[in-house]
């Protein structure tokens, strides 16, 4: 397998992300492991994290997915459109 460049765009949405976990349970950013990131065609404005009651835009929506690991407890994070990642706990796909 050949090692390519991430994209800076993703690598600017994982640090983002990495920033939001480490604030919110209050660690060192270095406390958190990236497990995975890809990009995804999100298929509707949920963004893979629908919410019961709630409309969303039917449209397909680019984005990534980034799940991050601290302290052996997994979270996934989503982001798509102008939409800054966001902590995702229920993933509908």
């Amino acid at each position: 397998m050949e090692d390519y460049p991430m994209d800076p765009a993703q690598d600017q949405l994982v640090t983002a992300a990495v920033v939001a976990l480490a604030g919110t349970l209050g660690v060192d950013t270095s406390m958190v492991e990236v497990v995975s990131q890809e990009a995804v065609t999100w298929r509707d404005g949920s963004l893979g994290c629908a919410q019961p009651g709630m409309l969303y835009t039917q449209a397909l929506v680019e984005g990534s997915r980034v799940v991050l690991r601290v302290d052996g407890a997994d979270y996934e994070y989503h982001s798509g459109g102008h939409a800054e990642p966001f902590h995702c706990p229920a993933p509908t796909e």
